[in-house]
C-alpha cells in the first residue's frame, strides 16, 4: 500500500513533538549528582546567581568579607569527583571527593609573608609602600597564596544532602561541606596578623611590670606605717 505524502508529514511531526516533550521533561528532572556538579562548577567560576539557585546558602555567605578577586582565588584550585548517588523520592544524597588548596598551610605562608612586609613595607624595586599601596600588596600576597597552582591540596570526602523543591534539587550546606570547600578549614579567616607590640599584645616590658593596682615595690615595703617609729626616731638605750 502506498502512503500519501501528507500522512508521512503528519507522522513525522508527531514524532518530533514527542521528542521535544521528552527533552523538556528530561531538562526539568535534573539528577542530584548533576546538580552537585553544576553547583561546584558555578562556585569555581564565581557564578553567584547559579550558586544561589543550587545551595541553601548564598555565594555572598560563602565569600563573606572578600572582594571578587579573593573569592575567585579561594576556589581557583577547586576540583571534585562524584562517587555515588542515592535518590529516595524528594530526598537524595551524593558522595563527592572535594579537593582544594590546603588553607591551613596556605594561610600560614601568607601570614609569614604579610608580617615580613609589615615590618619592611617596600615593593620589589625597594620603593616604600604605605596606605592603599601597602593594602593592595597585602591583598595580592593572599590572592597568590590561595590560587597558587603548586600549592599543597587536601581532598575531603563528603556526603551532600539534597532536597527536591519544585522539581529542582537544592543542596543543604552544612559544616562538613563548608570545610571541604574551604580546603579542610571550616573556620577559614583572612584576618591579617598583628605586629609585635600591637593593640592588646603584651611586650616583654609589660609582662615585667607589677600586676594589680597598689602592688608594693621594695621601697614601699620599707616605709613605716602611720604612728610607727623608725629606728632613727626611737630613743637611744641608756
Amino acid at each position: 500500500m502506498i502512503l500519501k505524502k501528507g500522512f508521512l508529514k503528519k507522522g513525522l511531526l508527531v514524532v518530533l513533538a514527542f521528542v521535544m516533550v521528552f527533552a523538556l521533561c528530561a531538562c526539568g528532572s535534573e539528577k542530584p549528582d548533576k546538580a552537585v556538579s553544576n553547583a561546584l562548577d558555578a562556585l569555581k567560576a564565581g557564578d553567584a546567581e547559579k550558586v544561589d539557585s543550587y545551595m541553601s546558602v548564598t555565594y555572598a555567605d560563602l565569600t563573606e568579607g572578600m572582594d571578587a578577586d579573593l573569592a575567585k582565588a579561594l576556589f581557583a584550585n577547586l576540583s571534585y569527583k562524584v562517587t555515588a548517588s542515592d535518590v529516595k523520592d524528594t530526598a537524595a544524597t551524593v558522595t563527592v571527593d572535594i579537593t582544594n588548596t590546603d588553607m591551613v598551610k596556605a594561610l600560614t605562608a601568607y601570614f609569614e609573608q604579610a608580617l615580613a612586609l609589615s615590618q619592611n613595607p617596600v615593593d620589589a624595586e625597594g620603593n616604600a609602600l604605605e596606605g592603599e599601596a601597602l593594602e593592595a600588596q597585602m591583598k595580592q600576597l593572599l590572592v597568590d597564596a590561595l590560587s597558587n597552582k603548586e600549592a599543597e591540596t587536601v581532598t575531603t570526602t563528603v556526603t551532600v544532602a539534597l532536597t527536591q523543591v519544585d522539581k529542582a534539587w537544592k543542596i543543604t550546606v552544612d559544616d562538613a561541606l563548608i570545610a571541604a570547600l574551604m580546603g579542610g578549614d571550616a573556620n577559614f579567616s583572612i584576618t591579617p596578623p598583628t605586629e609585635p607590640g600591637g593593640e592588646g599584645e603584651q611586650t616583654p616590658e609589660d609582662e615585667q611590670t607589677p600586676e594589680g593596682e597598689g602592688e608594693q615595690t621594695p621601697e614601699d615595703e620599707q616605709q613605716p606605717e602611720d604612728g610607727e617609729q623608725t629606728p632613727e626616731q626611737q630613743p637611744a638605750a641608756k
